[in-house]
């Protein structure tokens, strides 16, 4: 529930002060077939305000998942993590400690790992070494879904 709370935060403080980032957010989610983003950002504080205040247990029901874009992990990292010097950078990945945008064959964003700074990855509850990452079928890059590293968010 703390973590839907810290979402619902985030999606709140874009609302007031970062609006431009909406259309990418709801374009993410309705792509990645999110139920309640396909609703908007107000959809999804509506809904989750439900849930909250009713105490609703969540457990790992995707019903509230909200995909974030590049500048919105960006700003989601430096804002509600409280680490400003976070930054994004596209079409590489420059390696050390951060959160990894993978794409798809296509070149789309479909998902968000992290790196540790000894370059363990950790994705769907899995920890990989820097070795078996490139190649592991099941949580790595080796994964059919999964093609390359699009964008990094550096946590320095």
């Amino acid at each position: 529930m703390a973590l839907l709370v810290e979402v619902m935060t985030f999606l709140k403080y874009v609302r007031a002060f970062r609006t431009e980032l909406i259309p990418g957010l709801v374009a993410l989610n309705k792509e990645l077939n999110s139920d309640l983003m396909k609703l908007g950002v107000e959809g999804f504080l509506s809904a989750a305000d439900r849930a909250v205040r009713a105490q609703i247990f969540i457990d790992r029901s995707n019903e509230f998942q909200c995909a974030m874009t590049p500048e919105a992990l960006t700003l989601y990292v430096q804002v509600i993590c409280g680490i400003p010097t976070a930054t994004l950078t596209s079409n590489a990945d420059p390696g050390g400690q951060g959160i990894l945008g993978i794409m798809n064959s296509k070149n789309e964003l479909v998902h968000w790992v992290y790196r540790d700074g000894g370059g363990n990855v950790y994705n769907w509850g899995m920890v990989m070494s820097p070795l078996t990452w490139p190649t592991d079928k099941a949580c790595g890059l080796g994964n059919k879904a999964l093609d390359q590293v699009g964008c990094h968010v550096s946590l320095a």
